[in-house]
This record gives structure tokens, C-alpha cells and sequence, in this order.
């Protein structure tokens, strides 16, 4: 797909080049199928790339495609329940695909979290689900930035699961700055104890 786009084909007349179908073309695309072997060359030869660039396989792609996944995603309102349905399915697709992105994890954990207010989200423990992946993504970032947000979003999910002396023990590794201990502190912990993110 990358190849024929850059190369402004469409699927009928890259089709029509190898003499097969633009639907066996569409499925090439979609990674339902894979071209024949003896089609290889030719593909090549018609794309201006060499055979290993075709059979290689290319985190730029993968990182282009992760992009579409998660722009898409994105523009599903949360709010309206079919929407965010189809918001998770696109998500866990995309993470299956790609189960080592980080950044698909983060979207889906973020979705998760947001669906309080849908059936799915206990019966399917999307708390848990989010608190999986965040506490994953926190051990293996190297991102100073998603780890700052992970802490985040864990101390929000501990708190709904009352796990206080986990909330403390984030936000104790977070940088005194505003928004961050104290902030962590006084919004997590319940009645009397939010005064420690104050004093």
C-alpha cells in the first residue's frame, strides 16, 4: 500500500500491471492474504523497490499505521456508547497487531478507564484491564513523560479500588513540583488524608 501510494496507482491499475484483481490487491492491503510468490518480482519491478523492501518487515510502516489506528480512534465520541464500543474494538485490534506499542497500550487504558458509565466496563473489568496495562507501561517505558502519566492514571484507578499505600508510594517516587505529589495526595486519598498533599 505504502508503494503504491507513493507511486500514485490505484488498486485496479497496480491489479490490472499484474494482471489479477484489484480485490486480490485490496486483500494484500488489508493482510488478508499475501501475494503469490511468482508475483513478487513483477510487484518489484512495478513499484521501483527491490524484492527485500517488499519482504521485509518495516517499523515505519507499523509506526504509520499505529498513527491511523489511534487518529481514528480518537475521533470516536466517548460519550456516545456505540461510539465508544467501537472505540475499544479498533483499539484492541490495533494492540493485538501490535501488542509491544506503547503508545496503542496508553490509548486503550485511557478508553478503558473512560467507560465507567457503560455495562461492559464491569463486566468485562475494564478497571483491571487498565490498571494492567498501566503498571506494565511503568516498568517498561523509558519516556519520562508517560511514566508522569502512568502514575497518574494509577493512583486514580488505586484510589477506586481503595489501595492507599499504593498511591503513596507513587506519588512518593514523583517530583515535588505542582501537580504531581501533593496534587497526587490530595485528590487520591480519602476524607482527612487528602490534607497530606496539602502539608
Amino acid at each position: 500500500r505504502h508503494f503504491r501510494i507513493q507511486h500514485q496507482m490505484t488498486q485496479e491499475k497496480l491489479a490490472s500491471e499484474l494482471n489479477i484483481s484489484y480485490q486480490a490487491v485490496s486483500k494484500w492491503e488489508r493482510n488478508e492474504s499475501l501475494p503469490d510468490v511468482t508475483l513478487v518480482a513483477r510487484l518489484a519491478e512495478i513499484l521501483n523497490v527491490s524484492c527485500d523492501a517488499l519482504l521485509m518487515e518495516n517499523s515505519c510502516f507499523a509506526e504509520s499505521e499505529i498513527d491511523e489506528i489511534i487518529h481514528e480512534a480518537s475521533s470516536l465520541d466517548i460519550g456516545v456508547h456505540e461510539s465508544y464500543s467501537q472505540r475499544i474494538e479498533l483499539l484492541e485490534k490495533g494492540y493485538e497487531k501490535y501488542p509491544r506499542s506503547i503508545r496503542l497500550m496508553l490509548e486503550l487504558a485511557d478508553s478503558y478507564s473512560k467507560g465507567s458509565a457503560y455495562p461492559e466496563y464491569r463486566d468485562k473489568n475494564y478497571l483491571q484491564k487498565t490498571i494492567d496495562i498501566e503498571e506494565y507501561v511503568a516498568v517498561h517505558t523509558t519516556d519520562p513523560k508517560q511514566k508522569y502519566q502512568t502514575a497518574v492514571m494509577l493512583c486514580c484507578m488505586y484510589r477506586t479500588l481503595e489501595k492507599y499505600d499504593r498511591i503513596r508510594e507513587l506519588a512518593g517516587k514523583m517530583p515535588e513540583l505542582y501537580q504531581t505529589r501533593p496534587a497526587l495526595l490530595h485528590h487520591a486519598m480519602p476524607g482527612k488524608q487528602q490534607q497530606d498533599g496539602i502539608y
